[in-house]
């Protein structure tokens, strides 16, 4: 009838795989922890053996195990066996009510054939359980409680036999046997269970049934546990079986363990079987306890030769590493793990690990240790992790537990395999135990190593020192320093940041050719650590580094661990040193005394170096303020001097811009007179005093340097920003009072003045002053000699001015009556001759020379004769308008441009317009003769300052041919021309020069030859006097 049967099932797999497609199928039956093929289609002998072997594997028996735990249809490739299972994947199909499951190889499984071999895998060959699953045929049940006694002393051996005894007793598939610790049962022994159930714990508060059976001491039964899947048992929850029942192990009152029972059928059990079983197992219960005792005793007895063997290993020697390795090897035989590591910590963070092998990790190590190391480091519990996540790719049992010395954690062990349920309770206590006494192993070692690594530091110390003493510059010892430190301390990287006029960082450690460059941008600030240090002096310790990163220029650096501590003198900070590792938690306590010992003896070092270096730098002050004064003393060009002062003081202090102004008491501003800056000419700007630079130094006398001049609220044009940055001014005084500014400008981002630029600047400011007044007085007398000179020309020019009118009138009344008569008697003759007579021509050429000859005369006596003052207040720009427009036809004929340019609001002129007219028609008349080929006539008004004065100016430009140097000097003469003879008489300029003499002004000539003359005419501004 079996053949029969099983005749069936292979001709279901047959029909299934045909229509699935798939290459074969087999049922297997699960016995214990093996498997047994039962029936099956597509599987030579030969394929049966290599399926027999790819169940065996320790991997694919794992997921077989768990798809048989869960329940679950699983899938896998076959990998390197699928050439001999003839497939590409293989699927397994779990039936736990039959203790079997359907396995299934194929290419792939679309989902209809999938649905198929589901409700296939619902009727498993129906063959009784007595008929395949006899009772571990290679152990013999014992037949009565007392040669369960006699069949051994060894306390788990004694449970085996216990259980198998009692599993004998009644109609069941599998059993097991736990025992009771406190609020929780331990699975000690299993019969025909799977493997993973041995040893797990079952809580009393998750299962209802056990709390009653602990309650009421009695047994129970469940005839359908698919109906009660709250039930929460040790086979319950393996998921074996159909119908349970739960027997109490009781000594007197106290229930020290419990049996469970399953069945792959329905109400198989009944209350005789509970009966039978329990009145068995109180006989049996006494022999339980005994091996409870017996286990407990053992263990107790495993351990302290563990702890033994461990003290003698850590007394080996001294060696951190050497005393690990042997640790971990004992971790590993004793716990019959895969893997064991030591993690030695400070603050919460690991600075050293000490794993058991290399290509062992189960996950990358950063991700195991925040998922399990750092929650027990900061919480100081152990951790055992039987049963891991599903996102987690752990596969088997984690247990971690920290190593604590008087109260402090210094680090932890984990232990780790790849089995699920892999550690009891009673491995966690265990590992706690050793980890306890490890601690002060751990801890007397670290004494031992910092005791070393503080004599070395002290030599290193003593090193850097040594090899800084005899360097003078500040800039060089700071990267010396650093270099050795990197070297001697094995820092990843160094910076010593010393505050100053800017601040500056040096930095060693770094591989990158253009990294220091972007070292010193991105710390030209000082950030996280190091503004603490500056602030208060006191030193700092990060385990996790310092935001460095925040400059995104700095991404090839990452900071694990920092140090700062201050360089100071007494209470006065002057700078800081700062050294990183990449590692976290990488620097101890006796690492920051270290630093803070070697930072003393240095900042004794840079403080002697800036004080050599700021007496050097007083010297170099000195000659140069020294040699500026020897040359600039011999100077007396009061423009030039302000020129040479200016160019001297920008390269004295390095800056790209300077400007020179003089104080204005009266008005109140300051005029800047020289500028040498690349940002335009400033020459002739006026500054308020208060506004600006040059005004708040001027008004307060004290020097004043604004760093950031567009941030500065006293910036003198807040509506706009300046092309340059940093400024500072100095007063230049004499005698106590302030009689100008210096100031010095630069737009780089990272200049800034010094103090000691400052302090040349007022070193010279004195020297400055004196010859500014030397200057001064040379020019005022220079000045002086210049205006008499000027007056005894004008009263040459007038005497003989004066000498030529007397004259001419001598001659213009001698002349005038010889010509009045031959004019007289020549239109005479005209009259009487007749038009074709061949000397009319003649005549009228007498004519016309005579009256031109009278025309002189009456010039003459025009030059001559005292003129009738009728002067009234007038319009200047009306009286320029109206002679511009009398010559403007001239010049458009001659092919002269003409450009008319009249200054606003001018106040007005007391003249005779009359007499201005002439002057300035004689000016336009001159310019357009001067342009015979044409060219460009510009006028112009405007009122200007002159001596202190102010007038009303007019000028008169061309382009023309020029006056050479000898005629300048010549023009106002009566009488002297340059253009050809019968063109002009030489009176026009002499006239004009006295028309404008007489109304209080006076006019200036400026002539190139070939590029044209300017005429200024300077009139003064009416006062409002009496204007008859």
């Amino acid at each position: 009838m079996m053949s029969d049967q099983f005749e069936s099932f292979s001709d279901q797999l047959n029909e299934a795989c045909k229509a699935a497609g798939a290459r074969w199928a087999v049922w297997l039956h699960r016995i214990g922890s093996d498997w047994n093929m039962e029936v099956s289609h597509g599987l030579s002998k030969v394929r049966q053996s290599h399926l027999l072997a790819f169940v065996s594997n320790p991997k694919n028996a794992t997921w077989l195990g768990g798809a048989f735990s869960s329940g679950r249809t699983r899938d896998r490739q076959s990998g390197k066996a699928g050439a001999a299972l003839g497939c590409l994947r293989v699927t397994v199909y779990p039936n736990l009510a039959a203790r079997r499951a359907l396995l299934v190889g194929s290419d792939g499984l679309d989902k209809a054939s999938d649905t198929l071999f589901r409700v296939l895998s619902k009727c498993p060959p129906s063959i009784f359980i007595q008929d395949i699953l006899p009772a571990e045929p290679h152990t013999p049940i014992p037949k009565s409680p007392e040669s369960v006694l006699e069949l051994s002393y060894d306390p788990q051996e004694i449970l085996g036999n216990v259980l198998q005894f009692l599993a004998g007793l009644a109609p069941c598939e599998s059993a097991l046997l736990s025992i009771r610790s406190g609020a929780s049962f331990q699975v000690a022994s299993i019969w025909n269970c799977p493997p993973s159930l041995k040893n797990r714990t079952i809580s009393l508060q998750g299962s209802e049934i056990l709390a009653n059976l602990v309650r009421t001491r009695e047994g129970s039964i469940l005839n359908d546990l698919h109906k009660e899947r709250s039930v929460s048992t040790g086979l319950a929850l393996a998921s074996v079986g159909v119908s349970w029942m739960g027997v109490p192990i009781v000594i007197g009152q106290r229930v020290i363990g419990h049996l469970e029972f399953t069945s792959g059928l329905q109400s198989a059990f009944s209350k005789e079987d509970l009966d039978r079983v329990a009145s068995q197992a109180t006989r049996l219960s006494y022999a339980v306890e005994n091996a409870i005792v017996f286990s407990e005793a053992a263990r107790y007895l495993q351990q302290l030769a563990l702890l033994n063997e461990l003290s003698s290993a850590a007394a080996f020697g001294p060696d951190t590493n050497e005393v690990s390795h042997r640790v971990i090897q004992r971790l590993k035989r004793t716990f019959h793990t895969r893997r064991a590591e030591i993690y030695l910590s400070a603050n919460g963070i690991i600075q050293k690990k000490y794993p058991s092998a290399a290509g062992e990790d189960i996950l990358e190590p950063g991700e195991f240790e925040q998922k399990y190391i750092l929650p027990v480091l900061s919480k100081g519990s152990p951790i055992r992790v039987i049963q891991p996540d599903n996102e987690s790719r752990l596969s088997g049992s984690v247990l971690v537990a920290p190593l604590k010395y008087r109260g402090k954690i210094i680090g932890a062990i984990s232990i780790q395999n790849g089995e699920q349920d892999g550690y009891t309770s009673q491995d966690e206590q265990l590992l706690v135990l050793i980890a306890g006494h490890l601690a002060g192993l751990y801890e007397n070692m670290r004494l031992s190593d910092e005791s070393r690594e503080w004599a070395r530091n002290l030599g290193l110390i003593h090193q850097v020192v040594l090899k800084v003493l005899e360097i003078t510059n500040v800039a060089e010892i700071a990267q010396v320093a650093a270099g050795l430190m990197v070297e001697g301390f094995s820092y990843d990287l160094v910076t010593v940041f010393l505050k100053g006029e800017p601040d500056q960082v040096w930095a060693a450690g770094i591989d990158k050719p253009d990294a220091q460059d972007q070292l010193q941008e991105s710390l030209r600030t000082p950030a996280g650590l190091v503004s603490l240090v500056l602030k208060d002096g006191s030193s700092r310790l990060a385990h996790d580094g310092f935001s460095i990163g925040k400059n995104s220029s700095l991404g090839w650096f990452r900071p694990g661990s920092e140090m700062c501590v201050a360089l100071c003198e007494g209470d006065q900070i002057f700078g800081a040193i700062d050294v990183f590792r990449t590692a976290k938690g990488a620097f101890t306590s006796n690492d920051l005394l270290a630093l803070e010992a070697l930072s003393g003896v240095l900042s004794s070092v840079f403080l002697g170096a800036r004080r050599y270096q700021q007496l050097q730098e007083s010297y170099r002050q000195l000659q140069a303020v020294r040699e500026s004064a020897i040359d600039l003393a011999v100077d007396l060009d009061l423009d030039a001097l302000l020129r040479r002062v200016v160019h001297r003081a920008r390269e004295l202090v390095g800056a790209k811009g300077a400007e020179l102004g003089l104080l204005d008491e009266k008005e109140g501003i300051v005029r800047i007179l020289v500028s040498d800056t690349p940002w335009g000419d400033t020459r002739g700007n006026v500054i308020p005093l208060m506004a600006g630079i040059a005004g708040r130094v001027a008004a307060f006398g004290e020097p004043v340097v604004v760093s950031d001049y567009n941030a500065w609220s006293g910036r003198l044009h807040p509506d706009r920003e300046a092309p340059y940055r940093t400024v500072a001014g100095v007063p230049l005084k004499f005698r106590g009072s302030v009689v100008g500014t210096l100031t010095v400008i630069d737009d780089r981002p990272e200049w800034s003045f010094k103090p000691e630029h400052i302090q040349l600047l007022e070193l010279l400011a004195p020297q400055i002053t004196v010859w500014i007044r030397n200057a001064r007085l040379y020019q005022e007398l220079q000045e002086r000699i210049y205006a008499q000179h000027e007056a005894e020309t004008r009263l040459v020019r007038s005497a003989r001015l004066a000498a030529v009118g007397e004259m001419a009138a001598g001659v213009a009344h001698e002349l005038n009556n010889p010509l009045t008569t031959i004019n007289g008697f020549v239109e005479l003759v005209l009259d009487e001759i007749p038009e074709e007579s061949p000397n009319r021509e003649d005549l009228e050429l007498v004519l016309r020379e005579a009256q031109r000859a009278r025309g002189v005369v009456r010039r003459l006596l025009d030059f001559s004769r005292p003129v009738e003052n009728q002067r009234v207040r007038t319009d200047l720009n009306e009286l320029v308008s109206d002679v511009f427009a009398l010559v403007r036809h001239l010049a458009r004929t001659g092919g002269v441009d003409v450009s008319l340019s009249l200054g606003d609001n001018l106040p007005w002129v007391l003249v005779d317009p009359g007499h201005i007219k002439q002057v300035l028609l004689n000016l336009f008349h001159n310019a357009i003769q001067a342009m015979p080929q044409g060219g460009l006539l510009e006028v112009a008004t405007e009122m200007v300052d002159h001596n202190q004065k102010k007038w009303l100016l007019v000028t008169v430009r061309d382009n023309g041919i020029g006056i050479s140097p000898d005629n300048l000097e010549k023009i106002f003469e009566p009488f002297f021309t340059t253009r050809p003879a019968g063109l002009g008489t030489g009176l026009g300029l002499s006239v004009s020069y006295g028309i404008v003499s007489e109304h209080g002004g006076f006019i200036e000539v400026e002539s190139n030859v070939g590029a044209g003359s300017r005429f200024q005419v300077y009139l003064p501004v009416d006062t409002g006097g009496d204007c008859g």
